[in-house]
């Protein structure tokens, strides 16, 4: 069953809705694509259906009028040694991604991971990255990747994280 963009939004605002409530921002909560949109399981639409679902997020957040940092993350693929960020084009980018699905957060501003490195005591390090690279239509105020420095720490997963004030 396909949810309609409507069906999408609401499952959107629900989800921010009840993860301020219950202060989910905190632990991390996340809402995985695939579970906003029944047309966004195949791993093939990942991509596309994450952006979607970031335009539609941020317009809700807009509507809303949440004072939250709201972020899209996609998992990349990793090793045992720190790898850093390996990809310049859409394509190259396409080809880093893991096996889980694309991922909304939100955070309360100050508190992103980005800021707070200390608080998650993983040694990571920021790259700002050209937003080009995933694509010429994608437009988005800050993309950078978030990986740990220290091989055998696996708090903070590989992700390349999208952020939009």
């Amino acid at each position: 069953m396909t949810n309609s963009k409507s069906q999408s939004t609401q499952l959107i605002e629900d989800w921010m809705l009840a993860n301020i409530k219950r202060r989910g921002y905190e632990r991390f909560e996340e809402l995985h694509v695939d579970r906003i949109n029944s047309d966004w399981k195949a791993p093939d639409s990942w991509n596309e259906a994450g952006f979607e679902a970031f335009r539609l997020a941020l317009d809700a957040k807009s509507r809303l009028g949440l004072d939250f940092v709201l972020v899209l993350t996609f998992g990349l693929k990793s090793g045992k040694t720190p790898i850093g960020r390996n990809f310049r084009t859409p394509a190259e980018f396409q080809a880093q991604l893991d096996s889980t699905p694309p991922a909304l957060y939100l955070f309360q501003k100050g508190m992103e991971p980005w800021t707070e490195i200390g608080r998650l005591n993983a040694g990571a390090t920021v790259e700002k990255i050209d937003s080009r690279c995933l694509g010429p239509e994608q437009v988005v105020i800050c993309a950078f990747t978030l990986t740990s420095g220290r091989p055998t720490l696996r708090t903070i997963p590989a992700r390349f994280w999208l952020r939009a004030n």
